[in-house]
């Protein structure tokens, strides 16, 4: 009987350890994220609080730029990494990451000197405070894209602990240092950037010496020619998730860049367009309405921002299921109706949130210099509703792997934003609110016709195609 007890235990331990495993793994994906998440959002709220709306607004507008040109590094470098490194260069890992890391040091190399250009055009042209967020920025590119990279390599490793450890650590490093600097009077824009790029740089520091990349100079210069190198451990082998020895695979930098580039392709302008829908109204603001205006701007993005956090986390998990479901033949209508109903419900929930405690909410955050804006922060929540749908809908279309899609809905708000920014500027943020909330409505069933339309072309090159990849009869 014993015996057989023992037996039971043991074959349920099976069962449950595979589990419990993948569970510590997305409890530690979720945490690392939050951590990130937490740090970036009390680094806005204590540049608000702290420093002036005009340093605050450069802070925002070089902040701005720096996100868009760092597109660049993520979609060329970061994201592809998390395919084709657990498949198509797992083997080898080490010395891939070697490549990598030569192409984010060209790559923010670059995007450090524009922006040392542009802050040297704001200084000239008599924007001090501009030009030293725009150095700044600048100086931390490295070092801030550099931990972006390491955190993804965990990721690919199916590690998520370790960029979660380097997340409570880069919360400790930044807090402290703003701390202490606005206890030692000393806190600017320069000097915030800065406790930025060295938390960000310590924390870097310790992961990229547990992944061990194999940075081979030899290998590296092979960049600029065309021979052949082979992608393998410095040992000749490399340790797979099955426990066996692979040896490595034969490829040229020129087949990891035209990979890498390709993946790119779309996401790049996807990317780019969602940049300009999220990011215009600054721009604008900063010329017609002056820096405090795109200050206050700032504040009310970032009280809608722990939303959008909790949306980003939830759709990166809807959208393997959601693929793995129907794969590229489509989403049945049902199921796009049910997603539309349950996110246009949460974005209510957390309108409502607002709409009861925006002045509380922006007193305790922020002292006495935002609360007059709790009105515009009512009406600006609205937003919440359709663009949580939009946004789920999005995601919808990523499963079905049709980033077309994606950069159709994205660019049709880009291009229909703009215009409206600069109409409306001129009633200062107060318009640039109202206008976000009617193109938010606006543009909303641009993804149901989206959607529809890919669902009417697959049921007529393959009637039943659609029931079928559902399990439906």
């Amino acid at each position: 009987m014993c015996a057989v007890i023992a037996r039971n235990v043991v074959s349920a331990g099976a069962i449950i350890a595979p589990w419990l495993q993948w569970g510590r793994r997305g409890f530690c994906a979720v945490l690392d994220q939050g951590l990130f998440a937490c740090a970036n959002f009390a680094l806005n709220v204590a540049l608000a609080r702290w420093l002036t709306p005009q340093a605050y607004g450069s802070f925002t507008i070089a902040y701005s730029v720096f996100l868009l040109l760092t597109i660049l590094h993520a979609e060329i470098v970061t994201s592809p990494m998390l395919t084709f490194g657990a498949g198509k260069y797992a083997r080898g890992f080490r010395t891939y990451l070697g490549f990598l890391i030569c192409g984010h040091t060209l790559l923010t190399v670059a995007v450090a000197v524009v922006l040392a250009g542009v802050g040297c055009v704001a200084w000239l042209r008599g924007a001090p405070s501009l030009g030293q967020a725009f150095f700044g920025f600048a100086l931390v590119t490295p070092f801030v894209t550099l931990l972006w990279f390491a955190r993804s390599a965990f990721y690919v490793r199916l590690e998520p602990g370790h960029a979660a450890a380097g997340g409570a650590l880069y919360v400790v490093l930044l807090g402290g240092g703003l701390f202490a600097l606005y206890h030692a009077h000393r806190l600017t824009v320069l000097t915030a950037l800065g406790s930025l790029g060295l938390a960000s740089l310590f924390v870097s520091i310790p992961l990229i010496a547990l992944l061990r990349p194999a940075l081979d100079l030899n290998a590296m210069r092979s960049i600029f020619r065309r021979n052949t190198t082979v992608l393998r451990e410095p040992s000749g082998w490399e340790q797979t998730a099955g426990g066996g020895k692979t040896e490595g695979t034969a490829v040229t930098p020129a087949m990891l860049a035209h990979d890498h580039l390709r993946y790119a392709k779309w996401s790049l302008a996807t990317y780019g367009a969602n940049w300009v829908g999220s990011n215009a109204h600054y721009l604008v603001l900063s010329s017609t309405a002056g820096l405090a205006a795109v200050a206050t701007m700032r504040v009310l993005d970032t009280m809608l921002l722990p939303f959008y956090n909790y949306f980003t986390a939830i759709s990166k998990l809807l959208v393997a299921v959601f693929g793995a479901r129907a794969g590229r033949l489509g989403i049945p209508a049902s199921l796009v109706t049910g997603v539309a109903i349950g996110w246009g419900i949460q974005g209510a929930l957390a309108y409502l949130g607002i709409r009861l405690y925006a002045e509380k909410i922006l007193a305790l955050l922020y002292g006495s210099t935002y609360t007059r804006y709790d009105h515009v922060l009512t009406w600006y929540a609205l937003t919440l509703i359709p663009e949580a749908i939009n946004g789920m809908l999005l995601s919808l279309c990523r499963a079905m792997a049709r980033t077309d899609l994606t950069f159709v809905i994205q660019a049709v708000f880009a291009m229909a934003v703009v215009p409206a920014y600069i109409a409306a500027a001129q009633h200062g943020v107060q318009g640039i609110t109202l206008s976000r909330v009617a193109l938010s409505y606006a543009v909303l069933p641009l993804p149901f016709l989206l959607l529809k339309w890919t669902r009417n072309r697959t049921d007529r090159a393959e009637p039943g195609a659609m029931r079928r990849a559902v399990g439906v009869p």
